[in-house]
């Protein structure tokens, strides 16, 4: 298998799923993905950024794996895996966010780190009582989008 096309329809069909099944497994996840987006995927080898992650989770598979074809192929189960689960969607928000801001383009590679590592850091060493940010998370957090 040398492209990314040609491993998603590899684990699709192991686990003896049609294209539609699949995209109904990726919706449930969070990103509604229609059947022909799973047909192009295959085809052409290549996937939006946005629903990698769920697409990731609904097959089964490591993003490494999926995409370069690297490393090992089955997500694992537990805290490593909660924590790279928990980083992608962290990149994932910060992209869109600075998408919807319009500054997708014109932000650092270094401000793009530094939001994704102020956002994983609040979240990470969140409990499930208190899902809410602090007030002063809230601002720091504004204060350096302002700069974007």
């Amino acid at each position: 298998m040398t492209t990314l096309g040609e491993r998603v329809r590899v684990r699709r069909k192991e686990k003896g799923w049609t294209q539609g099944r699949l995209a109904q497994e990726v919706s449930l996840l969070g990103y509604n993905i229609p059947q022909q987006s799973i047909a192009t995927i295959e085809s052409r080898g290549a996937v939006r950024p946005q629903c990698l992650w769920e697409l990731c989770r609904a097959l089964e598979v490591e993003e490494r794996w999926l995409v370069h074809g690297e490393g090992p192929r089955r997500r694992k189960a537990g805290p490593v895996t909660y924590e790279r689960d928990l980083l992608f969607e962290v990149v994932h928000g910060v992209e869109e966010a600075l998408l919807r801001q319009g500054a997708s383009h014109n932000t650092s590679p270094s401000v793009r780190a530094e939001l994704m590592a102020t956002l994983y850091e609040y979240f990470a060493q969140g409990d499930e009582a208190n899902e809410d940010l602090s007030r002063a998370q809230v601002i720091d957090l504004h204060t350096k989008l302002k700069r974007v």
